[in-house]
């Protein structure tokens, strides 16, 4: 039987509060500054089923596209459907997900990490170069 063993969680309380916070700081980061520069209609639905899938799976994504687009007027979905083929093997508990812990172990933590963070760096960029970067819409 499964169960939480209190002692090891009290004991790495500090590391998994940092991450964690570090964590909603990327992901506010993401879905409040970034999706807007890189959708250009429909941001916020967007962002929202991204925010769902990455925090949870596709289907908290869908729902949480449902509760903010209830008659599906955006092209959230259909971005979403999109690019599903090209990503979700690899994220949200896909191919990176899977292999990071055999990563850490053979090569560390902070070369996994800096690794990521340069691909980070890489994707962030790349709309830039692609011409997909928009400037926000200002509301009215």
């Amino acid at each position: 039987m499964a169960s939480v063993n209190v002692p090891v969680v009290v004991e790495y309380a500090a590391p998994l509060l940092i991450q964690q916070f570090v964590m909603v700081a990327v992901m506010l980061f993401m879905n409040l500054w970034l999706a807007r520069r890189v959708f250009s209609n429909y941001w916020f639905e967007n962002s929202m089923v991204l925010f769902g899938t990455y925090t949870g799976v596709a289907a908290t994504g869908l729902l949480l596209l449902k509760t903010c687009d209830p008659d599906m007027k955006s092209d959230a979905a259909e971005v979403f459907a999109a690019r599903a083929p090209f990503c979700s093997w690899a994220l949200g508990g896909g191919m990176l997900t899977s292999m990071t812990p055999f990563w850490v172990a053979q090569y560390g933590s902070w070369m996994v990490g800096l690794i990521y963070l340069a691909a980070f760096c890489v994707f962030f960029i790349a709309p830039r170069f692609f011409g997909s970067w928009h400037s926000p819409k200002k509301s009215s």
